[in-house]
C-alpha cells in the first residue's frame, strides 16, 4: 500500500503552467527538490529574470550545492531551507527550496526551488 503523499504515476496529473516541473533535484537527505517554471517571484521563472545562467551551468550549481551543503531552516519563513556550497571556482552558490506542497500543483510535489543563484 502507498505511504500518504505517494501517488502512482496513473493518478497523478501533470503539472502545467507555473506548476510544471523542468528537472528534479534531490538535497543530500534525499528530499524531492523540483525545479518548477515559477513565476516572476520563485522557481525557473524567477531564477532567468534576476539571475541568469544557461541551463547547464545552473542545473550543475543546483545539483552540487544540494547534494553537498547542508539544507539550514530559513529564519524567516520554516518551509524553506537554505544550502550553500563553495562551487570549484571559490564562489559560493546558493539555493533556497520549500517543502511545503501546494494542491494547486496536482502532484503531491513540494514548491521545491525558490530561487538559485552565486553570491
Amino acid at each position: 500500500m502507498p505511504k500518504a503523499g505517494v501517488h502512482s504515476a496513473a493518478s497523478v496529473q501533470a503539472p502545467t503552467g507555473k506548476w510544471k516541473v523542468h528537472t528534479t533535484f534531490f538535497a543530500k537527505d534525499g528530499s524531492d527538490v523540483p525545479l518548477r517554471q515559477g513565476t516572476g517571484t520563485w522557481g525557473y521563472k524567477h531564477i532567468q529574470e534576476d539571475h541568469p545562467q544557461p541551463d547547464s551551468s545552473l542545473y550543475g550549481w543546483i545539483d552540487e550545492t544540494l547534494k553537498n551543503g547542508t539544507p539550514k531552516p530559513d529564519h524567516n519563513d520554516p518551509s524553506k531551507r537554505v544550502v550553500r556550497w563553495r562551487l570549484a571556482k571559490g564562489v559560493m552558490f546558493r539555493v533556497v527550496f520549500s517543502e511545503r506542497e501546494y494542491s494547486d500543483s496536482h502532484d503531491g510535489r513540494p514548491r521545491g526551488i525558490i530561487t538559485a543563484f552565486k553570491e
